[in-house]
C-alpha cells in the first residue's frame, strides 16, 4: 500500500499523478472482449478454445464459457 503524506505540495502531487499514469498499464485490468481465442490447459490435455462470454465466479475463481457451452476456469486458460 502506498502512503501519501498530507498535506502534499503541488510539485509532489504532479509527480504522484505522473507516476500513476506510468503504472496504469500494469495496474488496470482491461475488460475482455468476446469472442477470444485461448488454450485450455488442464491435467489431461491442451485444447484451443473460443471463449464467448463470462459465466461468473465461484470460490474466487472466474469461469468463461466456450462456444460449446463448457465452463472453463480462468486458472486453466492461456491467452496468446
Amino acid at each position: 500500500m502506498a502512503k501519501i503524506p498530507f498535506p502534499i505540495s503541488e510539485e509532489d502531487f504532479d509527480l504522484f499523478l505522473n507516476t500513476l499514469a506510468l503504472w496504469k498499464k500494469k495496474l488496470v485490468i482491461k475488460p475482455m472482449s468476446f469472442p477470444v481465442t485461448a488454450t485450455w490447459k488442464n491435467k489431461d490435455f491442451d485444447k484451443p478454445v473460443n471463449l464467448v462470454g463470462f459465466m461468473g465466479e465461484t470460490g474466487g475463481v472466474k469461469y468463461y464459457r466456450s462456444e460449446d457451452g463448457t465452463g472453463i476456469p480462468l486458472t486453466e486458460l492461456i491467452f496468446a
